[in-house]
């Protein structure tokens, strides 16, 4: 049997270097959760972070600016007011937080913004799909009440009391016609435009041609199944005298296609 060597354990101690990890810290327009945190956990305030775009308000005096917050830097992304009347034109530079009235959060990727001067309302176009597992997902416009600019708040403008509607897939730019109070977005992903009525309480989507209306109609439920129906006339917008060519009508057992009359046939099909 051959003896084993003694075994020394040696310890080595040296002297480490540990330097201190401060906290992210974006200045006085961030608000700071208790205790420890990191980027992402930061609530957005009146800082900027991604700014897309940009509108005038209160006749100059208000700039409002959509924040995207690209990096997710903070837990949302938001739509801060800045007052210009504080600005200094003697100096170079001015702090944001000199400047901030107020700022409501919105979703994270913001893109665009356009006032409704009619009620106020400020629309703003995100793109984040929460949990969505594609793109896939009808995005909404988020509506800020800025008819006082200096003091704005979510308007509870949409369905169910919401402060938003579903637009489709990413949507990105937006532009409202004072006239008609009519919205008209622009879906990157799904390669359409949505159509908003803004004079509609709620805010509602508008199907394609335009607002639709039920008229009655003589029906009868020959099995007694309980079925209904209605006619749905649609307003053309696109150019006068012209209606669609087409349109699918959808119910629990399958569905039908219908046409409707063309003005230059001469005659109506069913």
């Amino acid at each position: 049997m051959i003896p084993r060597a003694p075994v020394a354990l040696v310890l080595l101690a040296g002297a480490g270097c540990m330097r201190a990890a401060p906290l992210p810290d974006p200045g006085p327009c961030a608000v700071l959760p208790e205790g420890t945190y990191a980027y992402g956990q930061m609530g957005i305030g009146t800082c900027l972070a991604g700014p897309v775009d940009f509108a005038w308000l209160d006749d100059g005096n208000v700039l409002a600016v959509a924040n995207a917050n690209p990096f997710r830097d903070f837990t949302r992304g938001s739509v801060v007011f800045l007052d210009m009347e504080r600005l200094d034109t003697a100096v170079s530079r001015v702090r944001v937080s000199d400047l901030a009235l107020d700022a409501v959060e919105v979703p994270d990727f913001a893109a665009d913004m356009a006032l409704d001067p009619a009620s106020g309302i400020l629309a703003v176009t995100t793109r984040l799909s929460a949990d969505a597992r594609d793109r896939r997902a009808r995005d909404p416009v988020v509506f800020i009440d800025a008819s006082d600019p200096r003091a704005p708040v979510p308007a509870a403008v949409g369905p169910d009391g919401t402060d938003r509607l579903g637009v489709g897939w990413d949507p990105v730019g937006i532009d409202i016609d004072p006239a008609t109070r009519r919205g008209w977005v622009v879906n990157r992903t799904g390669h359409d435009v949505a159509q908003i009525d803004l004079a509609a309480a709620p805010v509602a989507l508008l199907p394609p041609g335009g607002p639709a209306r039920v008229d009655a109609g003589a029906f009868e439920d020959v099995d007694g199944g309980g079925s209904t129906f209605g006619f749905v006339t649609l307003d053309a917008v696109d150019a006068p005298g012209s209606v669609p060519s087409a349109w699918t009508l959808a119910w629990r057992s399958g569905t039908v296609r219908a046409w409707v009359p063309d003005p230059g046939a001469g005659g109506a099909e069913a």
